[in-house]
């Protein structure tokens, strides 16, 4: 039975960070540090980091977490791990939670901290394969019809 383009997550368009082409996607779980503050725009506490929001990785080794993307942060931080799949709370302390670390998403529906963008990062994500699509509406905008 063909799944065609399910994933784990359900439909491609879920939570409309995907992007329209058939490009292979990989997930893992991370444990998203703890206690970070980043009042989205959207999202129901400023503790609270929505679904594509672009990953870094701090830390090294057993010890490595999740935090948001940052190219000013000399943490580590400025090193791309993926886009995070669902939103996730951080005010109980460190979680899991699924990112992926390739994939072709809706650059429109991607989060990045301050003023940083996906050119800021786009060599870095290239090489990992992670591709945005900046036609794709977005989300809550009149499509055709």
């Amino acid at each position: 039975m063909s799944i065609g383009s399910a994933t784990l997550y359900g439909p491609r368009s879920f939570a409309n960070i995907w992007g329209a082409q058939d490009f292979p996607s990989e997930t893992a779980t991370y444990l998203i540090k703890g206690g970070q503050t980043v009042s989205m725009s959207g999202a129901p506490t400023a503790t609270y980091i929505l679904p594509g929001t672009m990953m870094g990785l701090t830390g090294s080794g057993s010890a490595s977490k999740a935090v948001i993307l940052d190219s000013t942060a000399g943490d580590g931080s400025q090193n791309p791990v993926g886009v995070l799949l669902s939103g996730t709370e951080t005010a109980g302390g460190d979680t899991p939670a699924a990112i992926a670390v390739s994939g072709s998403f809706n650059g429109n529906a991607l989060h990045f901290k301050g003023s940083d963008s996906y050119a800021t990062f786009a060599a870095k994500l290239i090489a990992q394969n992670i591709y945005i699509e900046s036609s794709i509406p977005a989300h809550g905008t009149n499509a055709p019809a």
